[in-house]
C-alpha cells in the first residue's frame, strides 16, 4: 500500500476515533441531563405534591422537606409542628412535606373525628417506622398493620382494664414509696435533682416489677443492666438517630435490603431473653407475682404439656379466643417499653416543673392529698388515688400544654375523598398509601380551643369547664382504635409518683430551673428540656 494510501486510512482511523469518543461524551452528558432532570421532576413533584393538587402548603426547598431546621437540630419539633400548623389558620388542612414524603396536615376537629373514628377503617395504620429486621418491636401493636394490629391490640387492652390495675397497683404503689424513702433516708432539707434523670430510673423500676415481673433499684444500683438498656431502647436525642430515621422514611427499600436496624440489636436479645427467662422460671416453678407477665400467664391455655412444651409452645387464648405466641407476649412488653418509658418520664417531669413555677396550685394538690390519706386510714388505696379531681385536673393540664406525643400518623389504607366545606377548597381525593398527620401540639396550643394556651390552668379541666371543650382537640394519648392502649397504666404510674412525692416534699425551683422552659432541640420522638429538668426537692417538716 501506497504511503498516501496509508496516510488517509490513518486520518480515516483518527476521525473515527475522535467523533465516536465525542459521541460518546456527548452520550454520557445527555443521559446526565436526562438523569438529573427524571430526578428533579420527581423531587420537585414530590415537594409541590399538594399545590398541583389545589390544596395550600408549606413550600420548603430542602430535601429533608420542612423538616430542614429540625433535622440539623435549630429547631425542635413540637416548634416545627406549631409553625407549619400555624402558617394557614383558616385553613382545615394543608399539605407539608415531611422527609420529601408529600404529608396531609389535618387541622380541623371535625376531619380529625372523621379520619380517627368515624372513617378509620381507611386510615388503619400508623406511619410505620420500625422496619423488618426490628422484628419484636415490629411486631408490637403500635407497629402493626390491619388485622395483626387489631390482634395484639386485643391481646393488650385485657392487660389495661380497672381490674388489672387494681391486682398491679400494690407492686407500682410499693415501687413509688420505695423510691420517696430513698430521698427520705438521706435526711437533706433541700435536694436538688435533674428530674429526668431522676424520674427515669422510677418509670424503669415500676415497668420492671408491674411488666418485666423482676426486681430493680435504680437509685441504689444506678448501672444496672435493666436502666441501662432501658435507656439505649429509647434514646431519641442525637444526629444519628435522626439520619437513620429519615433513611428509613425516605429510602426505605435500600434501609430494609441492607438490614440496618432502628433498635439495637443487643437490646432486643436483652429484653428477649429477660422475658424468655421469666415465664420459663415461673412455667416450672409455679411463682404468681401482680404484674403483666402473670396476666399472661392466666390466660394460657389448660392443657398438659411437657415442661419443654409449656415454654417453647406457649399460647394465650382464654382471653382472646385467639393464639399468642411467647415471641408475642416478649413483643407486646416491649412495646409497652419503648411507648411509655421517655413519654412517661417526661409527662413526669414536665408536671414537677409545673407545680414548681406555680406554688399555689401545687399547695391546692397538696391539700387534696392530705384529705386523701386521711380517708383512706393513711394507706393508699386504688380506688381512692382515682377519685383525686385536682389531681387528674393538673395531669390532663399537663398533657395538655407538653403532650408527650407531638404528632399522631395515619396511613391511607384506601382512596379517601373530602368533600370541599370552604369557598377555597375543591374536591380532595387522597391516594392510598398517603401519609396523615395530626399535629396534636399545634391543636393543645391553639388559642382558639385553649384561651392563652402558655398558661397553665387545671382549671380547664374541672367538672364545670371540660364540657365546653371542643370534641377532638385534647388527644394526648391519640384518638380511636389507634389510641394509646396503655394510657390508664401511664396516667396511674404519673399519679402515684406525684402523690407520694407531694406527701413528703415540695417541688422548688432552684437555681439551674430553667424559667421559662426551653425545648430541646436534640430529641426527635418526645420532648424534653433543653439543659434537664432542674428543680428542688424540699422536705415538708411535719
Amino acid at each position: 500500500m501506497c504511503i498516501m494510501a496509508k496516510l488517509e486510512l490513518y486520518i480515516y482511523l483518527m476521525s473515527f476515533l475522535i467523533y465516536g469518543y465525542a459521541t460518546l461524551q456527548s452520550l454520557l452528558l445527555l443521559s446526565m441531563v436526562v438523569t438529573f432532570g427524571c430526578f428533579c421532576y420527581c423531587f420537585v413533584k414530590r415537594i409541590l405534591y399538594w399545590q398541583w393538587l389545589g390544596v395550600r402548603q408549606t413550600f420548603p426547598i430542602y430535601i429533608s422537606g420542612n423538616n430542614r431546621e429540625f433535622q440539623i437540630e435549630k429547631q425542635n419539633y413540637p416548634d416545627l409542628i406549631i409553625r407549619s400548623y400555624n402558617q394557614c389558620r383558616d385553613a382545615r388542612y394543608i399539605g407539608v412535606c415531611q422527609f420529601s414524603k408529600p404529608t396531609l396536615m389535618i387541622r380541623d376537629p371535625k376531619l380529625i373525628e372523621l379520619v380517627t373514628i368515624k372513617d378509620s377503617g381507611k386510615f388503619r395504620n400508623h406511619q410505620c417506622s420500625i422496619p423488618e429486621v426490628d422484628s419484636l418491636w415490629a411486631m408490637g401493636c403500635p407497629f402493626s398493620t390491619d388485622e395483626d394490629r387489631s390482634h395484639m391490640r386485643s391481646i393488650l387492652t385485657p392487660f389495661f382494664t380497672n381490674n388489672s390495675l387494681k391486682i398491679m397497683f400494690r407492686v407500682m404503689s410499693e415501687t413509688s414509696e420505695n423510691f420517696v424513702n430513698h430521698f427520705l433516708n438521706k435526711n437533706q432539707d433541700l435536694i436538688e435533682l435533674e428530674m429526668f434523670d431522676t424520674v427515669t430510673r422510677y418509670v424503669n423500676d415500676v415497668m420492671a416489677t408491674s411488666v418485666f415481673g423482676t426486681e430493680v433499684d435504680s437509685l441504689k444500683k444506678p448501672d444496672n443492666e435493666m436502666y441501662f438498656m432501658g435507656r439505649k431502647a429509647t434514646d431519641s436525642t442525637g444526629i444519628l438517630r435522626k439520619i437513620k430515621l429519615y433513611c428509613y422514611s425516605t429510602l426505605p427499600t435500600i434501609f430494609k435490603f441492607l438490614e440496618m436496624s432502628l433498635i439495637s440489636r443487643e437490646v432486643t436479645r436483652f429484653f428477649d431473653r429477660m422475658i424468655g427467662n421469666v415465664i420459663r422460671e415461673r412455667f416450672v416453678n409455679r411463682n404468681i407475682r401482680y404484674d403483666m407477665i402473670q396476666l399472661a400467664m392466666e390466660a394460657i391455655e389448660k392443657n398438659e404439656r411437657t415442661e419443654e412444651e409449656s415454654f417453647e409452645k406457649v399460647t394465650i387464648g382464654d382471653i382472646t379466643n385467639s393464639k399468642m405466641t411467647y415471641h408475642d407476649i416478649a413483643a407486646q412488653l416491649m412495646t409497652i417499653l419503648f411507648a411509655g418509658y421517655n413519654s412517661t418520664s417526661a409527662a413526669l417531669c414536665f408536671t414537677s416543673h409545673e407545680l414548681a413555677v406555680n406554688p399555689d396550685i401545687q399547695k391546692k394538690l397538696r391539700k387534696e392529698i392530705e384529705e386523701t390519706l386521711e380517708e383512706c386510714g393513711g394507706k393508699l388505696t386504688y380506688e381512692s388515688l382515682m377519685k383525686m379531681k385536682y389531681l387528674d385536673m393538673i395531669v390532663s393540664e399537663s398533657l395538655r400544654k407538653w403532650p408527650s406525643t407531638i404528632a399522631s400518623y395515619r396511613r391511607c389504607t384506601n382512596p379517601y375523598t373530602i368533600l370541599p366545606e370552604k369557598a377555597d377548597e375543591g374536591l380532595l381525593r387522597i391516594r392510598n398509601d398517603t401519609q396523615i398527620l395530626i399535629p396534636i401540639f399545634g391543636i393543645h396550643r391553639d388559642p382558639a380551643y385553649y384561651p392563652d394556651p402558655d398558661c397553665f390552668d387545671p382549671e380547664r379541666f374541672s367538672d364545670e369547664n371540660k364540657t365546653n371543650l371542643v370534641p377532638f382537640t385534647y388527644m394526648p394519648f391519640g384518638n380511636g382504635p389507634r389510641d394509646c392502649v396503655g394510657s390508664s397504666y401511664a396516667l396511674l404510674t404519673i399519679k402515684l409518683l406525684l402523690f407520694h412525692l407531694l406527701t413528703h416534699y415540695e417541688l422548688v425551683t432552684v437555681e439551674k430551673t430553667s424559667i421559662p422552659l426551653k425545648l430541646s432541640k436534640k430529641s426527635c420522638i418526645t420532648p424534653t428540656a433543653e439543659g434537664g429538668f432542674w428543680l428542688g426537692l424540699k422536705r415538708i417538716q411535719k
